[in-house]
């Protein structure tokens, strides 16, 4: 494989970050572009998703990670619209959910993605290794199709009941057998 080849292929192959670093701030990312860019406004959206920023509304996104460098490369290409980069903090948050980990939990769906996790850890955390041998693909399609949707959030901005870190350990266990 080229390095280009090997670039694109670890992109579509998730891994679990276990060093999510962040910088105590969430942003709120506005973005405006004619319909005669979609091409400019897909690509900014692609960027996006590599910060796993989540779609709020349409043209308004959130992310943990700060998204300045990305942003100002792209536009350095030219990018033809206007982007607003809002730093959000908790005491502006107002509303059914008042608090950033709520908010979070909502936004990025983690009840629905810890669902997953649970139901992966309760199916397979009794196999045995014979079985783990014979279904080791099939464990790791299962578990990485719920980690592409898990937005890894910092972990002091996820519950202590997420259980993406027990699964994790779950399948290196499971794969390792």
């Amino acid at each position: 494989l080229t390095n280009k080849g090997l670039k694109h292929l670890q992109e579509q192959i998730p891994f679990y970050d276990e060093n999510r670093n962040w910088n105590n701030r969430l942003y709120l990312v506005i973005y405006d572009f004619a319909i005669k860019y979609n091409r400019h406004r897909d690509i900014f959206r692609h960027a996006l998703s590599l910060l796993r920023a989540v779609k709020i509304q349409q043209s308004v996104y959130i992310t943990p990670y700060d998204p300045y460098g990305i942003i100002q490369r792209l536009n350095k290409q030219g990018l033809p619209g206007e982007i607003l980069i809002s730093e959000l903090k908790e005491k502006g948050i107002f509303g059914t959910t008042t608090n950033l980990k709520e908010l979070l939990w909502e936004v990025y769906d983690l009840e629905n993605i810890n669902d997953r996790y649970a139901r992966f850890i309760g199916r397979h955390s009794h196999y045995k290794s014979a079985k783990v041998k014979r279904q080791r693909m099939h464990l790791s399609f299962k578990y990485l199709a719920i980690l592409k949707k898990d937005p890894q959030l910092p972990f002091s901005l996820l519950s202590s009941d997420y259980l993406g870190k027990e699964a994790n350990i779950l399948y290196k266990k499971l794969l390792k057998t």
